[in-house]
């Protein structure tokens, strides 16, 4: 082979191999960017769910304390109601 023909043989070979460094560097970036945006997304996640069950948690509690409201009003009406037939 002429001295031109091993020229562009490491020419190619150099270009190949620049274009896998630049490609694994660029995949690393892409995997640990990835890798960031699962675990904000997780971490979204158990929050939200925090957030949920603090709501329904509230909303129980609220329930149960204008029951406990309605059945004082009625056992007060009931106390405060006279007899009408003796």
């Amino acid at each position: 082979m002429s001295n031109s023909a091993w020229a562009e043989l490491y020419f190619v070979t150099a270009m190949m191999l620049l274009i896998v460094i630049i490609c694994v560097v660029t995949l690393g970036f892409f995997a640990r960017q990835f890798g960031k945006t699962m675990r904000e997304r997780d971490s979204q996640e158990k929050q939200r769910a925090i957030m949920l069950v603090a709501e329904r948690t509230a909303r129980k509690k609220a329930e149960a304390e204008k029951a406990i409201e309605a059945k004082k009003a009625k056992a007060e009406k009931i106390e405060t109601q006279t007899p009408e037939s003796n």
